[in-house]
């Protein structure tokens, strides 16, 4: 039984308890779990579930890059919700990709439970037979699609109950960095990651296209220094002021002459608005004009990102560019921060620290974050980059 449950609803802690106590003792009765298999040369049919969202599919980066340098000739398929395909498309270690829209996992305000395409998603993969099936989330959900698909080794962490239907549970904690907490899943069945394995994303020839006919339309000439920034989040609790973005955009433009990009998606568009009566320059605007891919190459052209916890702060460590995150405390930085040569965090350590909020009432952690400190940390990083 797994160890350790990540809830913290006490609800919800019993209540996995309880599954796993049922479940581990159906299995002492019956045999639910196939007999492992140890030879590599017997796994050639990989199925890998990520359900999450886009940053955390791209920390998975490094994990599937392993997994493909023990299994070279494995046929690797890559299950991820459709708001985060565009950052696996370009991932040369899988040979399919298929999307799945996970409830709990879905933004939108039009979400729901689809059980016809939940069954069938696993119709399909029952057809395929896959010899291995990898949940790099902790998902209980993507557990139980795993078993019910006929997967013979089903590896993953139990952490929201339902271990009992696992082959292989992955011994590993939550104080370490969620990269690392991935790649332990393959030590799980034996393989043994190098050290040197950073996220990556692909872009392709039309994505430069692309990012380069947005710059020369939003008037950049090409020689000044161009800094990028994001100033949305995927939750309200983790959104950094945004007149302060506003403040540095001016200072940064007009003091230091530096060209600015502003990205994000659709949403991002009514912080946006709120802003742009407030800056003294015409801005790059590519909010809702680039798909995660055509970022990336918009970021690379950058020489500076500055932005709230997202997927794009990922996606510009990921592409070499120096970045500095403002950062919550709704999540634990040395968990979550993105990897990269030239990462910098900016948080607050506060009481409620950690608290996982998908929004919050006072924001006590991001106000305590001034205008001249992220400035002082520009100064710094452009000091030694």
């Amino acid at each position: 039984m797994s160890g350790k449950y990540v809830y913290k609803k006490k609800a919800l802690f019993f209540a996995a308890a309880i599954l796993d106590f049922i479940g581990y003792g159906i299995r002492r009765c019956i045999n639910l779990v196939a007999p492992k298999i140890y030879s590599a040369a017997d796994i050639k049919n990989i199925l890998i579930l990520k359900f999450d969202h886009a940053g955390d599919v791209l920390l998975s980066t490094p994990a599937i890059r392993a997994l493909r340098n023990s299994f070279p000739q494995a046929y690797i398929t890559l299950v991820v919700g459709p708001w985060s395909a565009d950052v696996a498309k370009g991932n040369k270690d899988v040979n399919q990709i298929l999307t799945y829209r996970a409830c709990r996992h879905d933004r939108s305000s039009e979400k729901r439970i689809n059980l016809r395409e939940t069954f069938s998603l696993i119709k399909h993969l029952r057809k395929k037979r896959y010899d291995m099936a990898l949940d790099l989330r902790g998902d209980l959900f993507a557990i139980i699609i795993a078993f019910l698909s006929g997967i013979r080794r089903r590896v993953g962490y139990g952490w929201e109950g339902g271990g009992f239907l696992l082959t292989d549970i992955v011994k590993t904690s939550t104080d370490k960095h969620q990269s690392e907490i991935m790649l332990d899943s393959l030590r799980a069945v034996g393989v043994d990651p190098p050290g040197n394995l950073f996220p990556e994303i692909g872009f392709s020839e039309d994505d430069k296209i692309a990012a380069g006919e947005i710059l020369r339309a939003g008037g950049f000439n090409g020689q000044t220094s161009l800094v990028g920034f994001h100033i949305g989040a995927g939750y309200p609790s983790k959104l950094w002021d945004s007149s302060g973005y506003a403040e540095l955009m001016n200072i940064l433009s007009q003091k230091y002459n530096k060209q600015v990009l502003i990205v994000g998606g659709n949403d991002d568009k009514d912080i946006y608005d709120r802003i742009k009566g407030s800056l003294n320059f015409m801005p790059v605007n590519a909010i809702g004009k680039t798909t995660f891919s055509e970022s990336a190459a918009l970021i690379e052209r950058c020489s500076l990102f500055i932005g709230n916890d997202s997927a794009l702060v990922h996606i510009a460590a990921a592409v070499g560019v120096p970045t500095i995150v403002i950062f919550s405390a709704a999540n634990d930085w040395n968990r979550w921060k993105p990897v990269g040569k030239n990462v910098f965090g900016i948080s607050k350590k506060i009481t409620c620290m950690n608290c996982e909020k998908k929004s919050c009432d006072t924001m006590d952690c991001m106000k305590a974050i001034t205008v001249e400190e992220v400035l002082n940390k520009i100064a710094e990083v452009m000091r030694h980059i």
